[in-house]
């Protein structure tokens, strides 16, 4: 989990594999197709690539460590100090060990490139790789040209081209929507913090003090409103293609 956040949000989150007391492994030889894949992609996708984790065979777990002879094999196999039957406690150490199959099909919408070659293993078993790639409009026979960002799409299952921006159509109007919900959300909250001087004051008011949060709250919500639709609608102007 990340540094300085909370214990149960860590929790919720699960653990960097990448970090110790974890530890994870990528075969070199790991492909999609023709196209080499590397780690880092790996790690990038974990909804892709490592969805699916189970148990490594008992018979494939050494059956010790020698650095710590302490640790013995269960019947579940893992290493672990607590003995049979008996319950953890504080203190105890236990290796599991798990993999993500492979032999599943994923869809790459990306830019194609030519393997770099590994100076430990030499030449890559995989000519081509995949990487992320600009996308640019030229227009005026190339005089001008429109940077539309990175194009970069991986989605688990066997997927058509028009199914991938279908899918990431769908995704980005998710983000949308999401966004603008949160915006309007803190504009209108926004306006309410700086009314709040205001509905202090007549807090101190029984009945007016009850009403003026209401009105001022409704007055948040109509300005609110305004700035959201206006911003909106400047932005739908300048971006929209």
């Amino acid at each position: 989990a990340m540094a300085g956040m909370p214990p149960g949000m860590a929790a919720l989150l699960g653990p960097d594999l990448t970090k110790a007391p974890h530890g994870i492994a990528i075969s070199k030889s790991a492909h999609v197709g023709g196209f080499g894949i590397t780690s880092s992609i790996v790690m990038s996708e974990p909804a892709v690539f490592q969805s699916e984790w189970m148990p490594l065979p008992a018979e494939m777990v050494p059956d010790d460590i020698e650095a710590l002879p302490e640790l013995r094999k269960d019947r579940y196999g893992n290493l672990t100090t607590v003995e049979e039957g008996d319950q953890p406690a504080n203190g105890d150490v236990m290796i599991k060990y798990e993999y993500s199959a492979d032999g599943f099909d994923v869809s790459f919408v990306v830019q194609q490139v030519l393997a770099d070659s590994d100076p430990e293993t030499g030449v890559p078993a995989h000519k081509f790789g995949v990487e992320k790639g600009r996308v640019l409009d030229e227009k005026c026979c190339g005089k001008i040209s429109d940077d539309l960002g990175v194009i970069w799409m991986v989605r688990r299952g066997r997927h058509a081209l028009d199914e991938m921006i279908d899918m990431a159509k769908a995704d980005e109007a998710m983000i949308t929507k999401i966004v603008r919900v949160l915006s309007y959300v803190l504009l209108v909250a926004g306006w309410m913090m700086l009314f709040s001087i205001f509905t202090t004051l007549l807090s101190t008011l029984p009945l007016i003090g009850a009403l003026g949060k209401a009105a001022f709250f409704i007055v948040a919500l109509i300005v609110g409103t305004v700035c959201c639709c206006g911003v909106t609608a400047l932005a739908y102007v300048r971006y929209r293609p």
